[in-house]
C-alpha cells in the first residue's frame, strides 16, 4: 500500500523501476523502525543478565 500511495506512478513502468522504489521505501520507512526496535531489545537483554 505504501508503495502506491507514496510512489510516483509514472516511474513504476517496468519491474526495475518498481523494485528501486521499493528498496528506497524500505530505507526511508522500515529500516529505522528495525533499528529502533533491535536496540530496544539490545536494551532490555543487558538489563535481564
Amino acid at each position: 500500500m505504501l508503495l502506491y500511495e507514496e510512489a510516483d506512478k509514472s516511474n513504476l513502468t517496468d519491474l526495475e523501476s518498481i523494485e528501486k522504489t521499493v528498496r528506497a521505501q524500505v530505507l526511508e520507512h522500515i529500516s529505522p523502525e528495525i533499528t529502533f526496535a533491535a536496540q530496544q531489545l539490545s536494551e532490555q537483554v543487558c538489563h535481564t543478565e
